[in-house]
């Protein structure tokens, strides 16, 4: 599959073939070939984003493209600084997700400051995966987990929370309410 067939299909496929072609993208790695460089790759997606519009097409391409992307070029950091600020559901979420590549790098300060700016976004699909995101955050630093919610705590959502705190026990997430209760006193 050449660089102009895969133009073609983001204008006219479905989002299953969509998800099917995603997938092809990032497993074949083809936007890391030589026929096209990476910035190509990048270029082709955010060029496409009206047709990344489901959790499917979001959640298994943002990270492996756009994340990696901002992880290496300050130009693609200011790409998820501007979509997270978006109206747009979606380009929120691809800059939400986009941060998980950040976090399996263990380079955490970046992805804090994009879910700290999606807290207040009312939206469940935006609430659930900042908490899905913390608690990826919590997996490599249950510190930096607990210390981003206590300091946060005013404006969490309860499924942001939840989703954040899923693999703590229950007396943790006791803990952790306790503390953060005091915390704001």
């Amino acid at each position: 599959m050449n660089y102009d067939s895969i133009i073609w299909i983001f204008k006219v496929a479905s989002n299953l073939k969509l998800f099917i072609i995603l997938n092809m993208l990032l497993l074949n790695k083809l936007y890391e070939t030589n026929e096209h460089n990476e910035k190509e790759y990048v270029k082709l997606y955010l060029n496409n984003l009206k047709n990344i519009n489901n959790l499917n097409l979001v959640d298994v391409s943002a990270y492996k493209i756009l994340g990696k992307f901002a992880f290496n070029n300050d130009s693609g950091l200011k790409i998820i600084r501007l979509m997270i600020t978006s109206k747009n559901l979606w380009y929120k979420r691809i800059a939400i997700i986009s941060i998980l590549y950040f976090i399996k790098n263990k380079s955490l300060l970046v992805p804090l400051e994009i879910i700290l700016k999606s807290l207040t976004d009312s939206h469940h699909l935006i609430q659930n995966v900042a908490g899905w995101m913390l608690r990826e955050i919590g997996k490599i630093s249950k510190v930096v987990l607990l210390e981003f919610i206590c300091e946060n705590y005013s404006i969490i959502f309860g499924i942001t929370l939840s989703y954040a705190t899923e693999y703590l026990s229950g007396y943790e997430k006791e803990k952790l309410i306790d503390t953060c209760y005091k915390h704001k006193m």
